[in-house]
């Protein structure tokens, strides 16, 4: 494994079964209309147009690619339009809503209908949804979502397929290495069961996800939703269940949240995501800056990477300081960030069989946002 385990036993001697029953476990390609794979072609830019489970997971491949600036995730409703018409015609604008009802597509979309032409667009929705219709109306290229999985499962769906070949990344590549990671956990589970074990055995409240590197933002922020979503659920029994995913951003975190994780409160797991850039460029060092003279950015963010992280190793010992760790270390290879990602989907699956809980719905969500559609049927001149 590509992770480290430290402060609990690794002796598993019973553990549940992991079936891989789920969807987004068969890891197959499906058909996509050729307009659809066409209008990506040439695109200098690619606006993923989501919220959630809409860009989170095509967020882990974005950060841990660098594509940055060629994918640009738009979540909020502060966006900037690109100014030029040269611009707006080599960018694809993707509207992303598996309900096809996203509030925030939905305005998003309305603001840019006077300035974007309609062939500049692609539709990722479940099939039939009030979005697939406008976008067959107005035929706009489109792509269907698998109606029994959650937005937040979808890192291998067609979608991101056509995106990520599009410019020029190995896709079906990728998914063999999924299968075979999905394969190892269905014969031989007990990693599974030591994450578990790690996170709801020993009654912690809260789940850190420390990213350093940027190649590690996008895959923990797309933890954060899998867990956070997946597993805070109310049981048949009426328990309340689930950790509550914390991400941080290293080394900028240390100096604004370390004390409290060091002295406050002792209920924490912690993951450290480590996914650094190479840099070779070597510093120069002049009387001040003599410290970091002969170093390189990347040595640096992983020397404070290790240094927060010995922190916490050292306290393992003391009952009262302990807090569990988990090191993810993801090398430069896009293998790691994809055997991440199943190991995050599969120990889902695992965690609802344990907690007795659905992984694969989202009750709580569903009230903020008919208050919000109710909002809106109100007067707005009264507001």
């Amino acid at each position: 494994m590509f992770y480290e385990e430290l402060g609990i036993e690794m002796e598993v001697k019973d553990w549940s079964d992991f079936k891989a029953e789920h969807l987004m476990f068969q890891l197959k390609s499906g058909d996509v209309e050729p307009e659809f794979r066409d209008r990506f072609k040439n695109k200098k830019k690619i606006i993923v147009i989501g919220m959630g489970g809409s860009v989170l997971p095509l967020g882990v491949f974005r950060s841990a690619l660098g594509l940055e600036k060629t994918i640009e995730l738009w979540s909020d409703l502060e966006f900037l339009v690109p100014s030029t018409k040269s611009e707006i015609e080599n960018s694809v604008f993707c509207l992303v809503s598996k309900s096809g009802a996203t509030l925030e597509v939905q305005a998003i979309t309305a603001a840019l209908l006077p300035r974007v032409p309609l062939d500049q667009f692609v539709v990722v929705s479940d099939e039939g949804t009030p979005l697939e219709v406008w976008a067959r109306e107005n035929q706009i290229p489109f792509c269907k979502i698998p109606k029994e999985m959650g937005g937040r499962f979808t890192n291998f769906t067609d979608f991101h397929r056509v995106l990520l070949e599009s410019l020029g990344h190995p896709f079906e590549d990728w998914l063999e290495t999924a299968r075979r990671r999905v394969l190892a956990l269905r014969k031989d589970p007990r990693p599974l069961e030591i994450l578990f074990r790690q996170v709801f055995g020993s009654q912690k409240n809260h789940l850190i996800l420390w990213a350093y590197g940027r190649r590690a933002s996008g895959l923990a922020k797309w933890m954060q939703q899998a867990l956070a979503e997946s597993l805070g659920k109310i049981n048949a029994e009426g328990q309340r269940k689930g950790v509550f995913p914390i991400v941080l951003e290293g080394p900028q975190d240390q100096h604004s949240v370390l004390q409290y994780l060091m002295d406050g409160p002792q209920d924490h797991v912690l993951w450290f995501i480590e996914a650094q850039n190479e840099s070779k460029e070597r510093l120069s060092g002049h009387s001040f800056f003599s410290l970091v003279e002969g170093q390189t950015l990347s040595r640096i963010s992983g020397i404070l990477s290790e240094s927060t992280y010995k922190t916490f190793q050292e306290r393992l010992s003391n009952p009262q300081t302990k807090q569990n760790l988990l090191r993810w270390k993801l090398s430069s290879s896009i293998n790691d960030f994809i055997e991440a990602i199943v190991i995050i989907q599969a120990f889902v699956e695992y965690s609802g069989k344990c907690l007795g809980v659905n992984p694969y719905d989202q009750p709580g969500v569903e009230r903020g946002k008919q208050i919000a559609r109710d909002l809106l049927r109100t007067d707005y001149r009264s507001s």
